[in-house]
């Protein structure tokens, strides 16, 4: 991956540098957010922020990951 390219956040679209931000990844689906959204990202199967996956019914976020 190109590093010099800003990667979006999925919950608050906040476009990043890879080498200067840590992801939490969905084990499921993919969903990616920024560690300032991982209290608050809002979906129809979470509601509360936190590790499970508001996209998808079974994923968790895994993380912190970092993207290269």
């Amino acid at each position: 991956m190109n590093n010099t390219n800003p990667i979006p956040c999925q919950c608050c679209g906040t476009k990043y540098l890879p080498s200067r931000i840590i992801w939490f990844e969905c084990s499921d689906c993919g969903y990616r957010i920024c560690q300032n959204c991982l209290s608050k990202h809002r979906g129809k199967h979470n509601s509360m922020g936190g590790y499970k996956c508001s996209q998808c019914t079974f994923g968790q976020l895994k993380g912190p990951k970092e993207i290269n």
